[in-house]
């Protein structure tokens, strides 16, 4: 389920950052996930009964690291390497 408040936000947009360590262990944990997922998608034979669910999960993998990468205001941000 998608929509906006008032001002055109996500409630997504509302929500305060996450402590880095928090976001950085949900990343490991989903990249963990996405790897036994591209597994799972290959394992799987064209067709397959399964084969929709397994990407439908793939692409909400997908979003939710997306949104961890996301900068969100207030979260000091990342130091990049030199």
């Amino acid at each position: 389920m998608t929509g906006t408040d008032h001002a055109g936000r996500r409630p997504a947009d509302n929500v305060p950052p996450l402590p880095a360590g928090i976001v950085h262990d949900l990343n490991n944990l989903l990249g963990g996930m996405l790897a036994n997922l591209h597994l799972a998608m290959a394992d799987l034979p064209a067709g397959h009964p399964a084969q929709a669910r397994v990407e439908s999960v793939n692409r909400a993998a997908l979003e939710a690291r997306s949104l961890l990468r996301r900068p969100a205001a207030g979260r000091a941000p990342r130091p990049t390497e030199k």
